[in-house]
């Protein structure tokens, strides 16, 4: 009696846990097929390796090389070659001898002021002194927690008298730091490399128009926008440095210092707490909620399984 008891209540343990692990498996395969069925990655990625494809294939311009042959191809790496190589001479010789570097400068300033308005007006002042342009202004927080952050555009060579005469405002410094990056030679790379674009785009207009069939007119055509689009690409890039050279960069940090703090900055809303009180209790019960649904889906099959095996057990008593 004693065996039959104990590989009964075994086979009801066993049982039960195999209606836990199949209910485990069910519920885990239902949402596997949910999450794969809405998950779009797997286009977009595929959507990703083909462009990546098109892109190398349009920039090789193995197309255009079939359709003109061999002999452009030496002819112009020949002429690039040497337009290349005259003006890299023009590059280091324009390096050594201008005296006019391009240069961008920044500068950073962090400050603490007793009346943060009143420091806005005079850095105001200031700014006008020197035709300083705000760029940017961002106003954040309440009382002591009170943060602005303004960008400045100054002229390159006032940017230290303009530099200088912020840190000497009446206020507490935090920190404040100022620095240079000479990019002259990148300046000078990029000029060179649009002169041989140019260069090239000439060449592939010429020969554009002793095209003779529509294949090799589409194959020039092709070639002409990959030299387009660098440049394009360069004359931004020219841009860029041309204006970050010519006007200096200042950003400027003003918070609320302790001496010019009021006691009591926030004033207290118990109307506002009692709806913040509200929401956390909404947000308990949804919680709740949620976790009764989780263990009624997950519990039932469970329960069902133990009181069949209850069942069987009794009648086999019988």
């Amino acid at each position: 009696m004693e065996k039959k008891k104990f590989f009964k209540i075994g086979g009801i343990v066993l049982l039960s846990i195999l209606g836990i692990v199949l209910t485990v498996v069910i519920g885990i395969a239902v949402l596997k097929y949910f999450t794969v069925g809405t998950n779009p990655s797997y286009d977009s990625n595929m959507m990703i390796e083909d462009i990546s494809y098109i892109d190398s294939g349009f920039k090789s311009g193995s197309s255009f090389n079939a359709f003109l042959g061999d002999g452009f191809d030496s002819k112009s790496a020949a002429r690039n070659n040497e337009m290349a190589s005259q003006a890299a001479p023009t590059a280091e010789t324009s390096n050594t001898t201008s005296q006019d570097k391009n240069i961008i400068k920044e500068g950073d300033l962090n400050i603490y002021a007793d009346d943060i308005d009143d420091a806005i007006e005079e850095i105001d002042s200031i700014a006008k002194k020197y035709q300083a342009e705000s760029q940017n202004t961002y106003d954040s927080g309440k009382g002591i927690s009170r943060r602005i952050n303004i960008t400045y555009k100054v002229k390159v060579h006032d940017f230290e008298n303009f530099f200088n005469e912020l840190k000497n405002m009446d206020v507490e410094i935090g920190s404040a730091s100022s620095g240079i990056t000479d990019v002259t030679n990148e300046v000078i790379d990029l000029q060179a490399r649009l002169k041989t674009y140019r260069n090239t785009e000439a060449q592939l207009l010429e020969i554009q128009k002793t095209a003779k069939n529509v294949n090799d007119t589409m194959a020039v055509y092709r070639e002409l926008n990959t030299i387009r689009y660098q440049i394009e690409s360069i004359e931004s890039q020219l841009k860029y440095y041309a204006n970050q050279t010519e006007y200096s960069t200042v950003t400027i940090s003003i918070a609320q210092s302790n001496v010019g703090a009021v006691i009591e900055d926030d004033k207290w809303r118990p109307l506002g707490v009692l709806k913040n009180a509200l929401r956390a209790f909404v947000s308990v019960l949804k919680g709740l909620g949620s976790v009764l649904i989780w263990l009624v889906v997950f519990g039932t099959p469970v329960v069902v399984m133990v009181l069949v095996i209850r069942y069987i057990v009794r009648k086999r008593k019988k």
